[in-house]
């Protein structure tokens, strides 16, 4: 009897950048092929002009090679550890797909912080939310200088973790902003990050203050929304491609779905009619913290990680139907001052059950 091959979904790496691409690819080549293969198909069913697309591909590739040269030799020993060519492990790490909206990734995030718990501590939720069921990894980096990043991504991807943890104690999640009224250059491609590259930003960065500081800076396509945390401050990011509004977290709780918040953005927003599902989120969220603000602990984390209200489209634990087919595939809890991250990598309400002997609600 033949027994069937298990891939780890925790993988630990070290090493050069070439090294840790290549352990990376070694131990998940199965699912990095499997993610490869979905994509392209999803690639194929698109009316994009193909011929563009790889142009605009290797523009990208040539500004990362200039700009992020240990970047590229970690793509380089994925390809090689994983024993598939180089060019497509460029077409999952570049995301082109992203931003011309073939795959939009629809995802929540909520920060408690020390002030709104009952036992002190800060929690950051990240539930990862698409319409094609990309396989995860939780990937653990061992530097040489005994700092460490955990990060969860796409198996094969190095360069948009949804969420992550250093040893210095920067967390941070991420959610995207789609809407057709945010203007995208392509001739960019160029000269900019496709997508903000999180995991940069946890290798490069060990406080939210240096955070700030690097996406003054760094150049990117289009914008996101991120929630970043240290042992002293966190705060809410919603970065555009010219610029960035800092929400600090003065009561406590931060979260945010796929829109802007800012009153100065909300005009790049698409409108509640047209994307209903942001909004609904964001509102329920609202609509549990509040009233539990100075007693929130770990399970309301995980109770809001399978919340169903406005379900099955506009929830939080989404599970997708034939209109609208995005679904919740990870959801992580950062715990910092214990330096965990606790994972599922499906739906949560399908892998955390609970019972108890009072309400859970």
């Amino acid at each position: 009897m033949i027994k069937p091959v298990e891939t780890p979904r925790k993988i630990t790496v070290k090493g050069s950048p070439f090294e840790q691409g290549a352990a990376h690819g070694r131990l998940a080549r199965p699912l990095i092929r499997q993610n490869i293969k979905l994509m392209e198909e999803v690639l194929e069913k698109s009316s994009f002009d193909r011929s563009e697309f790889w142009c605009r591909l290797k523009a990208n590739f040539e500004f990362l090679t200039r700009t992020e040269p240990e970047l590229v030799e970690e793509l380089k020993g994925l390809a090689a550890g994983a024993e598939i060519d180089f060019a497509e492990i460029l077409f999952i790490n570049i995301p082109l797909f992203f931003v011309f909206n073939w795959l939009p990734q629809e995802c929540t995030m909520v920060y408690f912080g020390p002030r709104a718990t009952a036992d002190g501590r800060s929690y950051l939720l990240k539930n990862r939310d698409m319409g094609f069921n990309l396989e995860h990894v939780i990937l653990t980096r061992e530097y040489g200088d005994n700092r460490s990043v955990i990060e969860l991504n796409g198996a094969g991807i190095v360069t948009y973790p949804g969420n992550g943890l250093n040893s210095e104690g920067l967390a941070l999640a991420t959610t995207g902003v789609w809407s057709r009224r945010i203007p995208i250059t392509l001739d960019q491609s160029r000269s900019c990050h496709v997508l903000l590259n999180s995991h940069l930003v946890l290798e490069k960065c060990s406080t939210v203050d240096q955070a700030l500081s690097y996406l003054r800076e760094v150049p990117r396509m289009n914008g996101l929304n991120l929630i970043l945390s240290d042992k002293n401050k966190a705060v809410a990011v919603e970065l555009t491609r010219d610029g960035m509004v800092v929400e600090d977290c003065v009561e406590g709780v931060l979260f945010r779905s796929n829109h802007y918040v800012a009153e100065e953005l909300t005009h790049l927003n698409q409108t509640e009619e047209e994307y209903p599902s942001t909004y609904r989120r964001y509102e329920r969220i609202a609509e549990y913290v509040w009233p539990r603000m100075g007693r929130l602990a770990f399970q309301d984390m995980l109770l809001l990680a399978q919340d169903h209200k406005h379900g099955p489209v506009n929830c939080i634990c989404r599970h997708g139907t034939a209109d609208a087919p995005s679904k919740t595939i990870y959801s992580s809890i950062i715990v910092p001052e214990d330096e965990q991250v606790w994972t599922t990598l499906t739906n949560p309400c399908e892998s955390m059950l609970a019972a108890s002997l009072s309400s859970l609600t």
